[in-house]
């Protein structure tokens, strides 16, 4: 497997991240807002890759195998933004994430034609967005304790770029590949609150609702007041995605730490 591969594979996952699990909830009659940029350090294993399907509908060529770290993403990024948005008024619960990447990568091959031994620059450019907006409702409210249900919408976007400059008298070639869909998902969010400055935070969702197969995340977070206004959220967060749509297909499992950094107001 190239290192071209690699990339494009760890490039989409790093954009399957999803919002920051919500900080304790207080009811109030005006909107409370919190603000969290963050970063997942997220490890990434599956497959994915440009398709297509042979005689009997088998896929053809098979997607690429991916295992990568979070390192070699960091390594190759151009451009990346991760911003978590959040309102609660009361025991209703709204938040919407906007996720944007950019990362570039080039690589010398070598190959052998019928002419001889020759060599190919490949030059790699990934561009992506993730937008998911939510809504939920708290049903248990006890001293310390909260937990709400809720549903969303998940938007994915993906173009890849490739720009092929082979030596030999072999033609320069642009291959351009990606796909976007949309995918409802379901879940709920617990808090627990077991001391003045720290809070006990899980998320359990399931997606699948819409262009997507499977689609499953648990997340756990301690969230840590350190002001009025400020918050530090410590989260480990498991993530599933399987996706196959017309010549483009997406199954990685997404694992690993985060941090986020929260304003409130």
């Amino acid at each position: 497997m190239t290192k071209i591969n690699v990339l494009t594979s760890s490039s989409l996952a790093a954009l399957t991240l999803t919002s920051v699990a919500v900080s304790n909830t207080v009811n109030a009659e005006e909107w409370q807002f919190e603000a969290t940029p963050y970063v997942w350090a997220a490890a990434n294993e599956g497959s994915a890759g440009a398709y297509g399907l042979g005689p009997n509908g088998d896929i053809n060529p098979p997607p690429a195998d991916i295992d990568i770290n979070f390192q070699d993403l960091i390594d190759s990024t151009d451009l990346g933004a991760m911003f978590n948005f959040a309102g609660k008024k009361d025991k209703w619960l709204l938040f919407t994430e906007f996720t944007y990447l950019e990362v570039s990568d080039n690589a010398t091959k070598s190959f052998t034609t019928a002419v001889g031994n020759s060599s190919a620059e490949i030059d790699l450019e990934i561009s992506g967005t993730v937008l998911d907006v939510a809504g939920g409702y708290q049903f248990v409210v006890k001293e310390t304790f909260q937990l709400y249900g809720y549903a969303g919408v998940r938007y994915m976007d993906l173009d890849t770029d490739i720009s092929i400059d082979a030596s030999g008298g072999i033609l320069p070639s642009e291959i351009t590949m990606g796909d976007s869909w949309t995918d409802g998902f379901v879940g709920i969010h617990t808090s627990w609150q077991f001391s003045d400055k720290f809070s006990f935070n899980t998320r359990l969702e399931v997606g699948g609702l819409g262009d997507v197969d499977e689609a499953y995340m648990a997340h756990i977070a301690i969230n840590h007041q350190i002001s009025e206004n400020w918050q530090l959220k410590y989260f480990y967060r498991y993530q599933k995605v399987d996706f196959k749509g017309d010549g483009f297909i997406y199954d990685m499992e997404i694992t690993g730490p985060g941090i986020g950094v929260t304003y409130t107001f």
